[in-house]
């Protein structure tokens, strides 16, 4: 990725390390069974300074990922905010991205990790939209992959489990050697599900000036945290929000498209599968929340200042 600019310190096993030696053995379970879990988390310059986004809200779900892999968490939440605290201030940091992952480490080979113990790596870089840099003001091209996403129980789709993320490389890789931006993947039936790595939302009813936002159900979507911020904020402007199945042709004759994510933020769509959505630039709602959620990551008014942790 061309904005990736790796950062001097890592934080790994309760120390800091530099950036080359933060790593873990090659035969760690993890590694060779795709066992760990993982969070991103974003930081913004505010003006009191720099600002973890929802940092409580991700360590907890670090926390439910770890327990759907049966994973124990050497250290405690408030422990694992510290550090997360602590890695941005040790690098100098204003805005980046941090990504904190938990893993089965060393010891022994085989399908079960009982007994092993767990790494905790916290990684941050500076890092710009990561759908590109031009994404949030002219939007993005999507294209429907054929690759399905799909999970034996809700559990397993709202926990960020390392090896989960094979289906979502592949629609990436497919998406990008076909010439669009991002890929669209579907459920087992047929149904949006999201993007590779970001919810999606569609918009209605906004040319009538009652705008309603509709997203996917979360039975084979993660139940993202920009996701929920954008559904709270779009509720408290007087829009409404409906959580429902629908296939992609309703998507492609919505007014407006837009996708979320901590990487992604609030990052316009304007075509599916080659069909322009609305008149092919962002659409008024998708603008009027991704200036609301802007301004709330750096720290421009009190509406939702709770959201935000300063280092």
């Amino acid at each position: 990725m061309k904005d990736f600019r790796e950062a001097p310190f890592a934080w790994l096993n309760g120390r800091f390390v530099k950036w080359k030696d933060a790593g873990v053995h090659s035969a760690s379970h993890s590694f060779l069974y795709g066992t760990g879990v993982f969070e991103g988390i974003a930081c913004y310059l505010a003006p009191k300074g720099p600002a973890l986004f929802r940092l409580g809200d991700h360590i907890d779900r670090l926390r439910e990922s770890a327990r759907v892999m049966k994973m124990k968490v050497p250290y405690t939440k408030a422990e694992v905010e510290k550090a997360c605290i602590d890695v941005v201030r040790k690098n100098r940091l204003d805005e980046c991205y941090l990504r904190v992952v938990l893993g089965y480490g060393y010891g022994k080979i085989g399908l079960a990790p009982t007994g092993l113990k767990t790494d905790l790596t916290i990684m941050v870089w500076r890092q710009g939209n990561y759908l590109g840099k031009m994404a949030q003001e002219k939007g993005i091209k999507v294209m429907t992959s054929g690759i399905r996403r799909v999970f034996g129980t809700e559990e397993l789709a709202a926990a960020k489990i390392t090896g989960s993320y094979y289906t979502s490389a592949l629609a990436k890789m497919e998406a990008l050697g076909k010439g669009f931006d991002e890929a669209l993947m579907l459920d087992a039936k047929g149904f949006v599900a999201e993007c590779a790595v970001e919810n999606i939302f569609m918009v209605r009813g906004a040319k009538n000036g009652v705008p309603e936002l509709i997203t996917p159900l979360t039975a084979s979507a993660l139940p993202g945290i920009t996701r929920a911020s954008i559904m709270e904020i779009a509720r408290n402007e007087g829009i409404e929000v409906w959580e429902r199945l629908f296939r992609p042709e309703e998507l492609c004759s919505a007014e407006e498209v837009f996708v979320t994510g901590t990487s992604a933020q609030v990052t316009p769509v304007v075509s599916i599968d080659g069909s322009t959505i609305g008149n092919g630039t962002p659409g008024i709602v998708t603008k009027r929340l991704q200036k609301t959620f802007f301004d709330t990551a750096h720290g421009k008014g009190k509406k939702y200042a709770k959201w935000l942790v300063y280092v």
